[in-house]
């Protein structure tokens, strides 16, 4: 992976990734990812789409009956209604049993991008991501600015085991700085 000389003749460079699934985030030519815990597209959070999500829907019960429910929601009218629409109509149920469920997804969600973030890549760091840092601080931008949407921790695992930050707070993802002490946002 190189960068453009066109983008690099600018001083300050903004990177937006992520909004969608990872699966592309491992370097294939490298490092085979752990199929078992390959990311799931938002359209398959709830299903027992590989073993890995299963698992985790089995230990959380109430969030694998949730899943169900929103999927009946999200198929309403031809389709039309999205996952958050349908979120949202569950979390607003006049049931206050219904609406207690919709507590569980977070739970759900959290341990299912954990294990998924730690396990996919099966060395840790040989991922495009890494590549892409790597040619950032190679390069001569003064100012970094890298927004990740994604919701996975892929991005903040290469920035972590390169910089050797916590990333606790979001003070410590604003200050960090490459080795040559230059600060990379």
């Amino acid at each position: 992976m190189t960068i453009p000389s066109a983008i690099t003749e600018n001083k300050n460079l903004l990177i937006i990734t992520g909004a969608g699934a990872s699966h592309d985030v491992a370097d294939h030519s490298i490092v085979a990812p752990n199929d078992r815990y390959q990311p799931p597209l938002t359209k398959d959070l709830f299903k027992r789409f590989t073993e890995h999500q299963k698992e985790y829907l089995d230990k959380n019960q109430v969030a694998a009956g949730v899943g169900y429910r929103l999927e009946i929601l999200a198929k309403r009218n031809n389709g039309m209604m999205g996952l958050e629409a349908a979120l949202k109509e569950l979390k607003e149920n006049p049931q206050q049993e219904i609406r207690s469920q919709f507590y569980t997804i977070p739970i759900y969600l959290r341990d299912l991008f954990h294990g998924i973030s730690y396990r996919f890549i099966v060395s840790g760091l040989s991922n495009n991501y890494k590549y892409l840092l790597d040619e950032l601080l190679q390069s001569n931008f003064e100012h970094i600015v890298w927004i990740n949407l994604n919701y996975d921790l892929f991005v903040d695992i290469v920035l972590k085991k390169t910089f050797h930050v916590s990333l606790n707070s979001f003070e410590e993802y604003l200050n960090i700085k490459s080795n040559d002490g230059k600060k990379k946002n």
